[in-house]
């Protein structure tokens, strides 16, 4: 039997239904030990502190994964930050701040990633274009 921390799977089924449900999956089927320590640890510990709201944390998070360059988990914390009430245009803004701390080439693929998503949300809530 699978042992599952309760604010760990609310915080993953909030703010990362598809990448964090997957994610946890997919560390389950290498060891289910480290699955456990993952999900204890990042989504019941760090995720449920109460210092910064979730919207405030997923900002912080999308600026430190722009800076880094790590374009799949931008695309998962772009979703999270909206799962968490960030609106477009926060999102957006966080991504463009980056450009006086990284430069150009930091936030060109982010900000390509930011529109696939605004797009994909479009998609899913049946709108034609983005309200940015």
């Amino acid at each position: 039997m699978i042992k599952r921390d309760p604010k760990a799977v609310e915080m993953i089924e909030r703010l990362f239904p598809d990448a964090g449900v997957k994610g946890m999956e997919f560390l389950e089927t290498l060891d289910p030990t480290y699955r456990q320590w993952w999900e204890r640890t990042v989504f019941g510990g760090l995720y449920s502190r109460e210092v910064l709201d979730q919207k405030t944390r997923e900002l912080c998070a999308l600026s430190a994964l722009v800076m880094a360059g790590k374009l799949p988990q931008v695309r998962a914390h772009i979703w999270a930050a909206h799962y968490a009430g960030a609106t477009r245009a926060e999102i957006q803004e966080v991504i463009f701040q980056i450009f006086i701390f990284g430069g150009a080439p930091a936030v060109l693929g982010p900000l390509e990633t930011m529109v696939e998503v605004f797009q994909e949300l479009d998609e899913a809530e049946g709108k034609k274009s983005s309200d940015v």
